[in-house]
């Protein structure tokens, strides 16, 4: 995911939460604590610099929940391996394409 698409849909989570809230900028910077203009810049989705902190912060101010997924295999490469296990009959193919999908989807081996 790239960063813009990545903060486009922070942002529309953000501004969904802050209608339903009946929130303005200045009021929800208040519940951030910080300015008008930090607030304005997280809600630019053009503006990918703002930090994991900020975001989190904001999305608390509006009770929402940020989760952050880091994978070193894209969700494509792990469609492939998940494929080619349910057609294997090899119980060590089997084995083999299960521990690169749980490597490639947590970054790690998981028992």
């Amino acid at each position: 995911m790239n960063q813009t698409l990545a903060k486009h849909s922070l942002v529309e989570a953000f501004k969904t939460s802050m209608k339903k809230q009946g929130l303005s900028t200045a009021t929800l910077a208040r519940k951030v604590g910080t300015s008008r203009s930090a607030i304005s810049r997280v809600l630019d989705p053009k503006n990918t610099s703002i930090t994991l902190r900020t975001a989190q912060r904001t999305a608390d101010a509006l009770g929402l929940h940020i989760t952050v997924i880091a994978s070193p295999l894209a969700p494509a490469e792990l469609g492939k391996l998940a494929s080619k296990l349910s057609k294997t009959e090899s119980p060590a193919e089997a084995a083999r394409l299960k521990a690169a999908i749980i490597s490639g989807f947590y970054g790690h081996q998981h028992a």
